[in-house]
């Protein structure tokens, strides 16, 4: 008697589950031949036209038309990339808007959406074969805000301005700097005139002394090489070669005498001129120093 009332039990669950099988299984498929859903065709934006670093808000709609609610997940691309995407839920026969936010970037755009994932209430995956799932592509050329090109141009001719600006105060700073210094030296200039035409004066002086040294000096050197001043036996010398009378007695002696002080006459011409030029060059130091030491202490005066 157990037995038979045990089999009539799992008799009547094995009814039970079987049924609920079954209209699960009818339910889903109603699910799947009734949904009318889509995107509807074609994005649009927050705001157009756009420009590079602007925050745009970009929209997609999708329509349903069936008898149960449904919820989607909707894909945003550009350039064939996926920037983003946006989950959202339709009622029955309405419609509802998918948006993603996006930073603007510059050059050419080609964007769309596209579903990626379809459900039913009941989490039960829709099959989006027969519906539209990606709306038409549509095309931007982003490029920079004209307001933005025209405020950093503007900008940019306010700084030129200004460094121009600044660099003629430069140079009128510059100029009347000199003039300063100029005003304060000047009355050191007759002083230096003076003292110019003092050492300039001095140089015409020993210049002169030394041209009418180095005249006599020739003159000298002349008469000594003449051929008559060689010291020859039996002739009549002056009181100066008497003191070397016993030369007379050799005529090599003599004329090897005479070849030695001719060249120490040379050398000692060569050793005048030579000194004279020290001597006008150590002048001409001295002017160039002085001038230095003159300017200086004036530009120092002038500093204060």
């Amino acid at each position: 008697m157990k037995r038979r009332i045990l089999k009539t039990y799992f008799f009547i669950l094995y009814i039970l589950l079987f049924s609920l099988a079954t209209s699960v299984f009818f339910i889903k498929t109603s699910y799947a031949e009734t949904v009318n859903a889509g995107l509807v065709t074609g994005i649009w934006y927050s705001k157009y036209p756009f420009y590079s670093d602007d925050l745009v808000s970009i929209y997609s709609a999708i329509q349903n038309r069936s008898d149960i609610a449904l919820s989607a997940k909707v894909g945003f691309y550009i350039n064939n990339t996926l920037i983003g995407s946006t989950n959202i839920e339709i009622a029955k026969n309405s419609i509802s808007v998918a948006t993603l936010q996006w930073k603007a970037t510059l050059g050419s755009k080609v964007m769309y959406t596209k579903i990626i994932e379809l459900k039913t209430p009941d989490g039960t995956s829709v099959s989006t074969q027969s519906i539209n799932t990606e709306t038409a592509p549509s095309s931007v050329q982003i490029v920079l805000d004209p307001e933005i090109v025209r405020a950093e141009a503007e900008r940019k001719l306010a700084e030129e301005k200004k460094a121009i600006a600044l660099n003629a105060t430069n140079k009128t700073l510059d100029t009347e700097s000199t003039l300063n210094r100029l005003a304060t030296t000047k009355d050191i200039a007759p002083i230096l005139q003076n003292t110019e035409n003092s050492i300039y004066s001095t140089i015409k002086k020993i210049g002169d002394i030394a041209d009418t040294g180095s005249k006599k000096l020739a003159k000298f050197l002349i008469d000594q090489k003449k051929p008559d001043t060689v010291i020859k036996p039996n002739t009549k010398q002056t009181d100066k070669s008497s003191k070397f009378s016993f030369l007379s007695s050799s005529p090599f002696l003599a004329n090897a005498y005479t070849s030695i002080y001719n060249r120490f006459i040379d050398l000692s011409a060569t050793a005048l001129i030579f000194w004279k030029l020290v001597l006008l060059l150590i002048i001409l130091v001295l002017i160039i120093f002085k001038t230095k030491s003159w300017a200086k202490r004036g530009g120092g005066e002038g500093g204060y």
